[in-house]
Order: structure tokens, then sequence, then C-alpha cells
């Protein structure tokens, strides 16, 4: 028996148990996180950190006719605005020959809409005018749809009347005054809805309707005779009055560019007063 050999091999035999069992020892030793590291948060230096505040939302309502300023919240960059034109005023009816003639006057035309959105700079100031719905058919005096909204923006025409206040006379419908938004260099208008025309017995006392103001800042044309005023740049046509020889009923009055705005005045038959048109708005929300 070779007694060199098996010592030899009985010291590599101790050495690889020794190396073994030192291992363990220290895997047992050692904390958990820096055997398999694990990473649960990053932090950020500050220049890369985002804001955790959130952008604001809301709207402002806009529906009394007039002017207005609305600033535009911190953080806030872009807007949508909804405007409405004011409806055009109802025509005024008649009842003659003890209620054998019984006409209704035109109804007014709806109010155009107008809805963008704009990019904007927060705390600019959003300027802003409401236009007001024409006047429904009053008895001897002209109806006009009147918009406080100041220079810029139209109001309606006015509806042709008769100048004596007799029981038979009746006036057509006013226009709608137009609605505005300006802000960031861009301006936005919604023309107004054409008032409707009278009814009529005889052919000078038909009443033609205003026109609605347009989205040129023009005023909506008056209306003339029986004739209805003529709306340009997407205001409403007044609507014509009847006339004796055809329709005795007043038409109606046109609305204004893509209607959706206020609601036309509605006119009564046999009644020489009429409802005014609805007024028009102006939200803002972001």
């Amino acid at each position: 028996m070779n007694t060199h050999c098996s010592k030899s091999t009985r010291r590599k035999t101790i050495k690889k148990i020794a190396f073994c069992t030192g291992m363990i020892a220290t895997y047992c030793i050692l904390p958990e996180k820096w055997i398999r590291p694990v990473i649960n948060t990053i932090v950020l230096p500050a220049h890369a950190q985002t804001s955790d505040k959130p952008i604001p939302t809301g709207q402002g309502q806009y529906t009394t006719p007039g002017t207005y300023t609305f600033t535009i919240p911190a953080g806030v960059t872009s807007i949508t605005v909804t405007l409405t034109g004011g409806g055009g005023g109802g025509g005024g009816g008649e009842t003659a020959m003890g209620g054998f003639i019984n006409s209704i006057g035109g109804h007014g035309g709806a109010g155009g809409q107008v809805i963008q959105t704009i990019v904007v700079v927060p705390l600019s100031v959003v300027t802003i005018a409401v236009g007001s719905g024409g006047l429904g058919s009053r008895r001897g005096t002209g109806a006009h749809g009147r918009t406080t909204s100041g220079p810029g923006d139209g109001d309606g025409g006015s509806g042709a009347f008769h100048t004596i206040a007799t029981p038979t006379c009746r006036s057509g419908g006013g226009g709608g005054g137009a609605s505005s938004v300006t802000v960031a260099g861009v301006s936005l208008r919604a023309p107004g809805g054409g008032g409707g025309g009278s009814a009529t017995f005889w052919n000078d006392h038909a009443y033609g309707g205003g026109a609605g103001a347009g989205t040129g800042g023009n005023n909506g044309a008056d209306g003339a005779g029986f004739n209805g005023g003529v709306g340009i740049a997407s205001g409403g046509h007044g609507g014509n009055g009847g006339e004796a020889s055809g329709q005795i009923d007043g038409f109606d009055g046109q609305p204004g560019g893509n209607s959706g705005g206020g609601t036309g005045g509605l006119s009564t038959r046999g009644s020489d007063t009429a409802d005014s048109g609805e007024n028009g708005s102006v939200v803002i929300a972001y």
C-alpha cells in the first residue's frame, strides 16, 4: 500500500470540505440584499423631477348680454370655446274682419354656433361679448335685437314697422346680436338669427324682420316695408312680411350661420305681439 499517495489524497479531500464549509457559512452570514439586490424606487435629481400639481379644469359661462373678461388660470395652455348668437324675434300676427282673417307672424331664426379650441398663454385675458336675442313684434314700434357688447360686435337689425300705433299695426321681429371671443390674436364670432316678418291683411300692413348680426362685426340690416333685412357675413336674413296677394302669414327669419345658437322667438296666430329671441351665450372650458 502506497502510504504517501493515501495521505496526499486525504489532504486534498479535507481542503475541499473546508472550502465548501466556508462558502456555506459566508452565504448564511451575508444579508440577503447583498446577495440579491432589489431596486424598489428611483429618485430623480431635482432638475429632472416633474411637478405633481394637476392641470386645473373648469369652465366659465356667460349668458347675460354684455361684455366680460376672463383670465386664463395658471397651468392652462388651451381652451375650448362655445359661442352662440342671439335668436331673431318673432313677427306679429293679425286678426281682422271679426276673426275671418287670423294670421300668424313669422318665427325668428336661431342664432349661429361656433365651437373651437384655442392655444393660449396662462394668465392671458379673454375678451367676451354676449349678443342679445332680437325683440319680438311690438305694436307700432320697431323691434330691435340689441347687444351691449360694444363696438365691433354687431347688433341685430330692426324689424320694419308702421309709424302709427294702431290695433292693426305690427312690426317685424328684430335680428339677433352676435357673440364673440377674442384672445391671443384670435377672434371668433357667432352670428345672430333673422327676425320673423309680420303677417298682413293689406299690403301696406306687412313688415319684414331685421337681419341678424354677422361675423364681420357688422350690424344686421333693418327690415324695409314688407322686405326682411338681408343678412351678410353669415347673419340670418330677416323674414319677409306676408302679402295680401299671396301668403298672408309672415315668413320665418333665417338662422345665422350654423344654427344651434339662441332659439328664435315664436309668434302666435292672431296676436300682434310675439316672443323675443333667446339670448346668445359664451362658454369657456379648460
